[in-house]
């Protein structure tokens, strides 16, 4: 038997916890970026320093979009381990 499937309900639900607060983390960093660009944003007076806070929200929302979607991928990946180990205890 491999370890994986020896592993009891609530070791898993353990590990589910702890992707939970992978997920809160992730959610906190998100909404600062969002308050960063949002504060970026405002105040946006004269055409260079406009042009400029547009580049910096900009950058600031790609890395957005990138955490927000390294963060689903994980979860994604993980959630579906879990799934299975769960069917893999049930089946038994």
């Amino acid at each position: 038997m491999s370890k994986a499937s020896t592993r009891t309900h609530e070791a898993i639900a353990d590990d589910a916890l702890e992707f939970v607060e992978y997920g809160k983390n992730y959610s906190c960093w998100l909404a600062a970026l969002m308050t960063a660009i949002g504060n970026e944003l405002d105040g946006c007076a004269g055409k260079d320093k406009a042009a400029a806070r547009l580049s910096t929200a900009k950058d600031l929302a790609s890395l957005g979009a990138f955490l927000a979607q390294d963060c689903e991928n994980y979860l994604e990946h993980h959630a579906g381990n879990l799934r299975r180990e769960l069917n893999r205890g049930s089946a038994q």
